[in-house]
């Protein structure tokens, strides 16, 4: 009796067909006869193809609970590799990687009996970026965006949760396990494959669908063209995927998936340079973002998502800081109108709108209709939710505050900036000590996140907890590589904690860098308001009214201006605004 559990499944490779749920094996010229284990030993190396199949644990799946000699899985690998050579003439379909196993390494094309794999049992998925074949020369914004475009494709259907690419732009290894990848991005299944661009122009990709609980493939197949014509392979992909998981489109959503106003194959690729480092979270990789979008608009001016994203790169610039609000605000403003002029229902040209309305233009009559209007284009754009949240979080509505970051937390469960923001909407409400656990909870996800130490140490001084607030403080400022004298957040710690010449010390290291560079005035409101200096605290906040402060949008609800509530310059303040008071 065979020891490997029939699949309903058949695979495809060169002339052979291997039928897995009758555990037959066929070529072009008739059946092929081997032994059933020699069988099990192949069903085990298709369905793990590509990845090393150690040779203790080939023998372990072939003969569980029993002992055989490693002679035994030699000559069960001859006796395939004959039956494969003999009929196919292809010695190397099976590999032998010297001291470690063997792994299958023909191409395949998997073909799924639904009885095995529902497509009704997906529910949520995640596309891996393609990996490359070659490890010189690697092209990552290629591998990278063609993964990102199949994601916006899938997402904006709103027929899956859809993983975004912020949550799976680490899954870059050819060695990853896509079923370890799947487990730990909790979703139903994944899409992962390979990307190869050759000397001649071309672009050969291949591709997997596979169910995450079973392992079972949906679909797998290749693409082989031109690398000017890459996007005959998103469509061809896109098609296929969603074919596989049996989903049926209207004839606007196929027309808008297909929508690519004859796209210039260069500016394409500045476009896929301009994604690649938006999502690299750094600033000198947000500059570089801006540049590559400008190449591409001034290639085709008429793409919309060309303007979306460059538009994001000044956003991100403004949101934290690292330009003045109205020069990056400005520019992204330009950008995303010019967006929306090419193409209104551009979810991302929303998502940036909705981001500059919320913390610049505090346009709080028409944020709600564009946040629901961005939702409508792409329910499961986490980012859109998590602006939801917090506007919801300004004006008091701190249940909806919390449901809105946990459906952008169902769509990225790993999300390092929603499980911390989770614990920001926690802190700004009062739930000082709810507030520690979440922190510590996103922690866990990854311990050198600074944003998320940050606010573990508020949350602990406004529990009482000192000695733990200014050791979170000060390991927040060592992961986020920046001078002790120059965070606001350890100088508002030093402040509470009775050290007013350290906290004195930040304000005037930020006073002297303002002079020669870009300095939010409310990060000294923040110390100041540590040493109960209000007159201070409100002369910064209404330097930070004139550079509209993207963080003015909080101090109604942040805990740390909470003593100036009762005073009427805090009220005006909050009135130039348009928020109020929710503590």
């Amino acid at each position: 009796m065979s020891a490997i559990k029939p699949r309903k499944q058949v695979y495809e490779f060169g002339e052979f067909r291997f039928d897995a749920a009758n555990h037959q094996l066929s070529s072009a010229s008739g059946p092929v006869l081997l032994k059933p284990k020699s069988l099990d030993c192949l069903l085990l190396l298709l369905e793990n193809r590509g990845r090393v199949l150690a040779k203790d644990e080939l023998m372990e799946l072939l003969w569980p609970d029993t002992f055989v000699e490693e002679a035994n899985l030699t000559q069960t690998i001859y006796e395939l590799r004959r039956a494969l050579g003999e009929s196919g003439r292809r010695p190397g379909l099976i590999e032998n990687v010297p001291k470690r196993g063997y792994r299958f390494s023909g191409e395949v094309n998997a073909i799924v009996d639904f009885a095995a794999a529902d497509a009704r049992d997906i529910s949520s998925l995640a596309v891996l970026p393609f990996c490359s074949l070659r490890a010189e020369g690697r092209d990552e914004a290629l591998e990278l965006g063609l993964a990102e475009t199949l994601i916006t494709g899938l997402s904006g259907l709103g027929r899956l949760v859809i993983r975004p690419t912020s949550a799976v732009r680490n899954y870059t290894h050819l060695s990853q396990d896509p079923l370890d990848a799947g487990r730990e991005l909790r979703v139903d299944a994944v899409l992962h494959g390979t990307i190869q661009v050759s000397d001649t122009n071309r672009i050969r990709v291949t591709a997997r669908l596979v169910q995450v609980q079973t392992g079972v493939t949906m679909w797998a197949g290749h693409f082989d063209e031109t690398l000017d014509d890459v996007f005959l392979v998103q469509d061809s992909l896109l098609e296929k995927i969603l074919a596989a998981l049996s989903v049926k489109l209207t004839g606007k959503e196929h027309a808008r998936l297909r929508k690519h106003n004859n796209l210039h194959p260069e500016a394409h690729r500045q476009f896929l340079k301009c994604r690649f480092h938006w999502h690299k979270w750094t600033i000198d990789n947000w500059h570089r973002s801006i540049d590559h979008g400008k190449a591409a608009i001034a290639l085709k001016p008429i793409e919309a998502s060309y303007h979306a994203w460059t538009a994001a790169g000044f956003c991100v610039l403004g949101i934290y800081g690292f330009m003045p609000p109205a020069d990056a605000f400005g520019e992204a403003t330009t950008l995303v109108r010019k967006a929306l002029e090419l193409d209104e229902s551009d979810s991302k040209a929303h998502e940036i709108l909705a981001a500059i309305k919320l913390f610049y233009e505090w346009d709080w009559t028409g944020l709600p209709h564009l946040l629901q209007l961005a939702i409508e284009l792409d329910p499961y754009n986490s980012t859109v939710h998590h602006l939801h949240a917090f506007y919801f979080l300004i004006f008091g509505r701190l249940a909806e505050a919390v449901a809105a970051i946990n459906t952008a937390l169902i769509v990225n469960p790993l999300s390092l900036i929603s499980n911390t923001d989770l614990g920001v909407i926690y802190y700004y409400s009062g739930q000082f000590s709810k507030a520690v656990e979440q922190f510590k909870r996103a922690l866990e996800l990854d311990p050198y996140f600074a944003h998320a130490r940050f606010g573990l140490g508020y949350a602990f001084l406004a529990t009482g907890n000192k000695v733990e607030g200014l050791k979170s403080m000060r390991r927040a400022v060592e992961y986020a590589g920046v001078k002790a004298g120059d965070s606001p957040h350890l100088g508002f710690a030093y402040a509470v904690s009775g050290d007013q010449d350290a906290a004195r010390a930040v304000i005037k290291s930020l006073d002297i860098r303002s002079r020669s560079e870009y300095v939010d005035p409310i990060h000294s409101a923040i110390v100041y308001s540590g040493l109960n200096d209000r007159a201070g605290t409100i002369a910064k906040l209404n330097e930070a009214l004139e550079n509209r402060s993207r963080d003015l949008i909080f101090i109604g609800c942040d805990p740390v201006f909470k003593p100036l509530h009762g005073l009427a310059e805090f009220r005006q303040l909050l009135s130039a605004v348009g928020t109020r008071a929710s503590l």
